[in-house]
C-alpha cells in the first residue's frame, strides 16, 4: 500500500488527481484515466509514475519539510528536500537541500543547499568541474561590475580583467 499524499498533474491542464493513503485499486483508476501509470505497489517493489508533461508533487505547509527519499533497502542514502525554513515574506524560506547519508543510514551531511529567495547554491565541499577542451572552458565568469562591498573569496570579471578578493584586499586585474 502506498502511504502519504501524492498528486499527479497531467500536462498544463486542470486535470489533477490527489491520492491519500491509497490502495492499488485507486492507483489503477488513475492509470485508467490517463493521468499516469503506477506499477510495483507491493512493499518490496518500486512505484513508477509515467505521464507526458506531468508533475509529481510533494506538498506540505510552511515550516515543515517535504521531499523525496532515495534508499538502498531500508537504509537512507539521499534526500532531496524542501526544508522547514519558515516562509516569512520576500521569497524567504522553503529552501532546497540535498542530503547524503553515510553507510549507517543515520549520519547525514548536506552537500548542497539552494536558497529560494536568491538562488544562491551553497556547496559543503569543493566544486569540481569537467576539464576544459578545445571547444569549451570548464568555468566561465561573465563580465559584470565590481561588487560594492566584496568579501574574501569573491571573484568577478569586468572588461578590464579578472579580480579576486583575498585577505581583505582586491587583487586585479589579472591578465
Amino acid at each position: 500500500e502506498v502511504q502519504g499524499r501524492f498528486q499527479m498533474v497531467a500536462g498544463q491542464s486542470a486535470n489533477a488527481i490527489t491520492v491519500e493513503n491509497s490502495s492499488a485499486s485507486v492507483l489503477a483508476s488513475i492509470s485508467a484515466a490517463g493521468l499516469g501509470t503506477f506499477a510495483g505497489l507491493s512493499s518490496g517493489a518500486s512505484v513508477t509514475i509515467t505521464a507526458t508533461n506531468g508533475s509529481f508533487i510533494s506538498q506540505g505547509v510552511s515550516c515543515q519539510w517535504t521531499g523525496l527519499d532515495l534508499k538502498t533497502g531500508t537504509s537512507n542514502r539521499w534526500k532531496i528536500n524542501r526544508n522547514g525554513t519558515a516562509e516569512s515574506g520576500s521569497n524567504a524560506g522553503s529552501n532546497l537541500d540535498f542530503y547524503a547519508y553515510m553507510d549507517d543510514g543515520a549520519t547525514v551531511i548536506t552537500p548542497l543547499s539552494i536558497t529560494r529567495a536568491t538562488g544562491v547554491a551553497t556547496f559543503l565541499n569543493q566544486v569540481k568541474v569537467g576539464a576544459s577542451t578545445t571547444t569549451r572552458s570548464s568555468l566561465n565568469v561573465p563580465h559584470g561590475t565590481a561588487p560594492a562591498s566584496p568579501v574574501d573569496g569573491d571573484m568577478w570579471t569586468t572588461t578590464a580583467g579578472l579580480f579576486v578578493r583575498i585577505n581583505g584586499s582586491t587583487v586585479g586585474p589579472l591578465s
